[in-house]
């Protein structure tokens, strides 16, 4: 599985399993925030998989974005991809965007 890094940066809503808030920076420097379950966002590298995160984590901490990539173009360190965070679990930022142009860097397999 791809994932595009992020950062849980606020705790919002204790609705089970709870909710938070997390954000990543685009190729153009924007910044967008995705709010959602937190058992939607890979957390273990960042905490511990024993580590319950809630209203009293560490923030900020990193978090794993599942993403699709759609394309790629550039070569090195400059590449830049198209992901898509709507597959495979229908995340979309809170503005509904769900496909972003991000460093190549920004990406992990896990």
């Amino acid at each position: 599985m791809t994932y595009l890094w992020g950062e849980v940066v606020r705790w919002v809503d204790d609705t089970q399993p709870g909710v938070v808030e997390v954000c990543f920076t685009d190729v153009d420097g924007e910044r967008w925030s995705i709010i959602d379950k937190t058992a939607m966002f890979g957390t273990d590298q960042a905490l511990g998989s024993d580590v319950w995160i809630g209203p009293d984590s560490p923030f900020p901490f990193p978090a794993e974005i599942d993403c699709t990539v759609l394309t790629g173009a550039g070569t090195g360190e400059e590449e830049i991809v198209t992901v898509s965070i709507w597959l495979p679990h229908h995340l979309e930022t809170t503005c509904g965007q769900r496909e972003f142009r991000v460093r190549a860097d920004q990406l992990g397999e896990g």
